[in-house]
């Protein structure tokens, strides 16, 4: 029997209703042939735990705080903005002719840059003078040639009770996606 297959970002399929909905829509058989294909790993880079810190400490007007952990797109929004950050500290400006250079080699690393993983570690290093590579809350932003950001691709399968189970023979990592480009 073929599997289902799901692409999704994985928040969606995240939610505990999900699989009581399936259940229900294609019934239980079914559901265990589920196949989840998610754009994006889970979080838990470099730079997840001051991803954490920074959003439980946020203020009390965002409701349900804890519904945002895990969620690869909300890390990876978190390191878009660290790195433009970082970039306006490098150029010294807001000017985007001076800033937008920056992000992509910020991102992607270049030769003897130092590794960050906080906006307060990479603004210490550029203010001793030295190139960084942000690895933040999501892993590695990695920019392309077109200056889209390449991310990983997971494929997980729902066994039950255990969950959702990564397939690690389907992964494709980015730097398999920039080779083929």
């Amino acid at each position: 029997k073929l599997p289902v297959i799901i692409p999704t970002n994985g928040e969606v399929v995240a939610t505990p209703n999900f699989i009581h909905i399936m259940n229900r829509t294609i019934g239980p058989a079914a559901t265990r042939r589920l196949v989840q294909v998610q754009i994006g790993g889970a979080p838990g880079g470099a730079g997840y735990a001051a991803f954490k810190q920074s959003l439980l400490s946020a203020p009390q007007k965002i409701a349900d705080r804890q519904q945002y952990l895990g969620m690869e797109y909300i890390a990876q929004a978190f390191d878009s903005l660290v790195v433009d950050g970082l970039a306006v500290e490098e150029a010294k400006s807001t000017a985007p002719a001076k800033v937008a250079p920056l992000i992509a080699e910020i991102a992607n690393g270049t030769p003897g840059a130092v590794n960050v993983s906080t906006y307060a570690q990479g603004a210490k290093e550029i203010a001793a003078g030295h190139h960084v590579h942000y690895i933040g809350a999501g892993g590695p932003l990695i920019f392309n040639k077109y200056h889209n950001i390449v991310d990983p691709f997971e494929a997980l399968r729902y066994e039950g009770s255990a969950g959702w189970v990564l397939l690690p023979q389907f992964n494709i990592t980015p730097a398999q996606i920039l080779q083929a480009q």
